[in-house]
Parts: C-alpha cells; sequence; structure tokens
C-alpha cells in the first residue's frame, strides 16, 4: 500500500544514498557560473577579459559569465554555447557539452561550470526541531544526524523522540536514541527526503 509505515531499520529500508542523489547532478533552479579558458590567440573571448585565475604564464585568459539558472525544463541558456540541456547532469558533463559546442567558436577552449546555489538536491526536516528548514545536499553526502543538527536539534530529549524520514510514496520511522546508538542507522539522505522529528506521547 501506498504511504503505509515501514517498521524495518533504516538500515535496511534505505541503505545508502547513490551518488547521483547527493548534490552530485543539477537540477531545475540551480544556478552555474561557467568559466571559459580560452588558448591565445583569443578568437571568441579577445577583448574584456580576466587574467588566467589558474595563474598560468601562458598568456591564456578566462571569461567568467554571469550566473545561468536551470529552467524548469532542465535547460540552461549559455552564451555563445545556447540551450544546454543541465537537469540530471554533473558538471563535469555539462562542462564536456559546454566546450563541445565552443569548438571552432573558441581557441582550445577550457570549461570550469560552478554551482553557485543549490536549490534542487535538498532535504526538509520539520517537526520537533530548532528550526524547520531545507538542507542543501552536498557532495560530501549529508546524513540524518546531519540533517537534524542543521535544523537546530530536537527540542525534547533525545529519550523521547522518534525520527521518521519519508521517501516517495514511503515512511519509516525509529527511536532517535537508536540511531544515535546504532551508526549503521545513520543513513545517507536522498534529494526529496522528509525528516520529521516526532516527540513521543506518554502511554499507560
Amino acid at each position: 500500500l501506498l504511504g503505509q509505515r515501514k517498521q524495518r531499520l533504516f538500515s535496511e529500508a534505505l541503505g545508502a544514498a547513490p551518488p547521483t542523489s547527493n548534490g552530485m547532478t543539477i537540477g531545475p533552479g540551480d544556478a552555474i557560473e561557467v568559466n571559459i579558458w580560452e588558448a591565445p590567440p583569443a578568437t571568441l573571448f579577445s577583448g574584456g577579459v580576466s587574467p588566467d585565475l589558474r595563474g598560468a604564464t601562458s598568456g591564456s585568459r578566462v571569461v567568467t559569465l554571469p550566473e545561468q539558472v536551470i529552467d524548469r525544463d532542465g535547460f540552461v541558456n549559455v552564451p555563445f554555447a545556447g540551450k544546454i540541456p543541465a537537469a540530471g547532469r554533473s558538471l563535469p558533463e555539462i562542462e564536456q557539452e559546454v566546450a563541445r559546442r565552443l569548438k571552432g567558436k573558441a581557441n582550445q577552449p577550457e570549461i570550469l561550470v560552478r554551482r553557485v546555489r543549490n536549490s534542487s538536491a535538498t532535504v526538509t526536516v520539520v517537526g520537533e526541531v530548532g528550526n524547520s528548514v531545507k538542507v542543501p545536499l552536498t557532495p560530501s553526502g549529508e546524513r540524518l544526524l546531519d540533517a537534524l543538527a542543521a535544523a537546530g536539534g530536537v527540542r525534547q530529549p533525545v529519550n523521547k523522540m522518534t525520527v521518521q524520514i519519508t521517501r516517495g510514496s514511503n515512511f519509516y520511522s525509529m527511536p532517535l536514541q537508536t540511531v544515535i546508538r546504532d551508526p549503521r542507522q545513520n543513513v545517507s539522505l536522498q534529494a526529496g527526503d522528509v525528516v520529521t522529528a516526532i516527540a513521543q506521547s506518554l502511554s499507560f
């Protein structure tokens, strides 16, 4: 059944997040910065450029294009390269595509793409926490306790808290104390996960 509660350990039910979901790929709403190095003699960026940021003495130049935002359809417009599909791609893949599009326009172009704003790969933390927040995921791979810490921790004593992870149409719950005592339950999070801190009700 959709949305049913799972009574399995986090380590069994959720496992490790795949590399593509922990901040390594680009998605709609993300903003990127494109840096283009052109070898001398420059043919596309011959004027108004900045010195080579890598400190090379070869006379190569770098142009930093204005910040570009991936649109709702997953595309980004890069000047001189055109409309590029970016959603679901890694930064190196986007770099290769920009370089391919600039071949023949720029002289031996080298591309560096940097994400300057992460809006697509986030985890939402709500419930009995210091502050409900959206936590951006990074290539380092944020885990459950990282997300709770980013939200200011829990408001109730650890032994009175249950933590729930909602992934897709399923949700999984476990006492927070168990997560802290067993490092295997401090699982890696994926983009779109919702972490809810719930105060356990007293029972008699």
